[in-house]
């Protein structure tokens, strides 16, 4: 069963290590030199939900964390590093991310650990799973500006957008550490695989096995996908949004070669009744079925439903995944900026006040 996201996700967990940004496999014949203007300071950042798969979030209620920025741009070079501790304040948690320029903008993406990010449908249990954030900034006409999109994967496949205001409120605080800007290795800007990008045919036929010799239909939608890797480039993730009134594919993790995707959550026994409830691991794997080096446009591969006791079952199908358009660019995705377009799960429109000019 499908779950529906319960809470906002706040990014303010324990950092996995892995903080980045999203490439494509193109290299740059040129780059703008460095801004010329650090981000470095204290910030208060404020998130409202707007909302949530698409519908307004009546009454929402933001809420504030503090951003502790250390910035690294040696003069006439192109490279320039943002090392960030975000903190929030009324729990002390802190979490770290690394923001690099590129084409104009800061743009970190980084992958979170998993966390209880929505509730089941079936019992309302929370249900674990794993989350991506990206943040993008740019410096213009005197401020920030800029997008904040944390977006779920596996289970929580939903897409929430909030509306964020970050305003430099002074020095970071002594106590706070921050990681030294300076020491952070130079971003991988290479992907190492062609990504999952466009709109893509998903069909799943579902095949007779013992415990459903009369399977169901075969399941075919269409979605949206874009693939998005950590800045050192060993974790990507092929990112989409769900389909209205209809069953949805999720996420693939790329894990040695295939595209995967691996998630348990509550399950009826029997499609007639509420009772009783199991656990269902579900299990996808999809291999890239064309050659090239550019984008994917053909997958193949698996899909396994086991249900555990009391009921346990074990459903089959095979998946077909065929790349049939293009996908209207996002807000953050310029022609020609070598950025991939980012699926929205959480899209949040940034202002940053307090720009401090480097000497």
């Amino acid at each position: 069963m499908r779950s529906a996201l319960a809470a906002v996700l706040i990014v303010v967990g324990a950092v996995v290590g892995t903080w980045g940004l999203n490439h494509t496999s193109a290299a740059h014949t040129s780059r703008p030199p460095n801004p010329g203007v650090a981000l470095d300071g204290k910030y208060e950042a404020i998130r409202t939900p707007r909302t949530f798969d698409g519908k307004p979030v009546e009454s929402a209620t933001p809420y504030t964390r503090v951003w502790s920025v250390r910035s690294y741009c040696p003069p006439h070079s192109e490279r320039c590093v943002a090392s960030i501790t975000t903190q929030d304040p009324s729990t002390g948690e802190k979490a770290a991310m690394v923001a690099d320029y590129r084409d104009g903008a800061r743009i970190s993406t980084r992958e979170l650990p998993p966390a209880a990010n929505c509730t089941s449908t079936v019992n309302k249990a929370p249900i674990e799973s794993r989350a991506w954030e990206r943040v993008v900034v740019r410096f213009a006409a005197g401020s920030w500006t800029g997008t904040v999109s944390p977006y779920g994967t596996e289970s929580c496949t939903h897409v929430w957008e909030f509306a964020m205001t970050l305003r430099r409120v002074g020095e970071i605080d002594p106590a706070v550490t921050v990681v030294a800007p300076d020491t952070i290795p130079a971003r991988v800007d290479t992907m190492p695989i062609a990504p999952i990008r466009g709109t893509y045919e998903l069909t799943l036929p579902y095949l007779p096995t013992p415990d459903f010799p009369n399977p169901p239909p075969q399941e075919k939608v269409r979605q949206p996908y874009d693939t998005i890797c950590t800045r050192n480039g060993d974790r990507c993730v092929a990112t989409t949004s769900p389909a209205p009134g209809a069953s949805n594919f999720p996420p693939f993790m790329l894990e040695g070669g295939a595209w995967r995707s691996v998630y348990t959550e509550p399950y009826t026994c029997h499609t007639e009744s509420d009772e009783p409830v199991t656990n269902a691991t579900f299990h996808w794997e999809l291999f890239r079925s064309d050659a090239g080096p550019d984008l994917i446009k053909s997958l193949t591969g698996t899909w396994v439903l086991d249900k555990a006791d009391p009921c346990h079952a074990t459903s089959r199908g095979s998946v077909d995944m065929q790349r049939v358009g293009d996908r209207p660019a996002t807000p953050d995705h310029r022609p020609g900026s070598g950025e991939l377009t980012v699926v929205k799960y959480w899209i949040a429109a940034a202002t940053i006040t307090g720009a401090v000019t480097k000497s």
